[in-house]
């Protein structure tokens, strides 16, 4: 079985090359590097940060729980950590569309997004 903490650095792994893909890829259609300003630097690699700890979270968890046939493959503790900055930015975009809908709803607004 792999150790959590290892399976917590393939998951960040994971996630620094989906970010490390998506940032290359904005950079090489715009030209440019995407924090060119000085007082842009802190917020990308607090960004970077939060997305890469997202990346780690659910392959640590799943390597600590010792899930059969899961946890032993680096592979998927890897893809895992590759996929999970994207599955959670979207689930985000839907909890919020959700939550405004909600809200609107509860508030006299209206039902519409």
């Amino acid at each position: 079985m792999i150790a959590w903490w290892v399976g917590a650095l393939l998951g960040a792994l994971g996630g620094t090359v989906a970010d490390g893909f998506k940032i290359g890829t904005t950079m090489y259609t715009t030209k440019k590097f995407p924090c060119s300003k000085p007082e842009q630097r802190l917020p990308f690699i607090l960004g970077l940060s939060i997305r890469i700890g997202c990346a780690a979270a659910p392959s640590g968890v799943l390597a600590a729980e010792q899930v059969t046939n899961w946890s032993d493959k680096p592979y998927v503790l890897f893809a895992l950590g590759l996929a999970a900055p994207a599955v959670i930015q979207q689930a985000a975009r839907v909890a919020r569309v959700c939550l405004r809908a909600i809200l609107n709803e509860y508030s006299g607004g209206g039902g519409g997004v």
